[in-house]
């Protein structure tokens, strides 16, 4: 993410973040990813289950939080 670090002083602290929080939670999840279920000769499904659960609810409520911020800085009320 070279451009969001060269570029994130533009953007309020909060909005930047949440938009690390996002990406440290994806790249926790894929490397879990890699080395549970993609690398080992007998992947764990168990695992693989859990994982999806974990980026279907932790990513999603990471990226719901930074576009509500998104939506206040630009000024939506709703």
């Amino acid at each position: 993410m070279p451009y969001f670090s060269q570029n994130q002083i533009f953007l309020p602290k909060k909005i930047a973040e949440l938009i690390e929080k996002a990406q440290m939670e994806m790249v926790q999840i894929a490397n879990l990813f890699t080395y549970t279920v993609d690398l080992p000769a007998n992947p764990d499904t168990l695992k693989w289950i859990e994982i999806t659960e974990r980026f279907n609810n932790d990513v999603r409520q990471a990226l719901s939080g930074l576009e509500g911020e998104i939506r206040v800085a630009l000024g939506d009320k709703g």
